[in-house]
């Protein structure tokens, strides 16, 4: 099976896009969320590497930041198990979108 991070790694390949410019299209959507984080390139490297674990939040991020439909990336991972963490990633989704329409 399809690893999440192999699959970003195939559509990053196919559009052409180095983890640099993922790195600066994520940070523009932060900050159009007004989210006052900051992702590096060594935080995608760590991801894409499998040093860190892979969350929904930061995979609405990387959808936005591909061009991918809502939630292709997030059903390939488990998704939060409480309800507190399920309100959090509805949240951030909201925040994200929100800003996108701003833009």
């Amino acid at each position: 099976m399809l690893s999440v991070i192999d699959y970003i790694n195939i559509i990053m390949k196919r559009k052409k896009i180095t983890r640099t410019e993922l790195c600066k299209k994520i940070n523009i959507i932060e900050d159009n969320a007004g989210l006052g984080e900051r992702t590096t390139i060594q935080n995608i490297t760590n991801y894409l590497n499998g040093y860190h674990n892979i969350r929904p939040k930061w995979l609405v991020k990387v959808e936005m930041a591909l061009d991918l439909p809502s939630d292709t990336l997030i059903k390939m991972v488990e998704k939060p198990k409480t309800k507190n963490g399920m309100k959090e990633l509805e949240n951030i989704k909201s925040k994200l979108r929100n800003g996108a329409d701003n833009d």
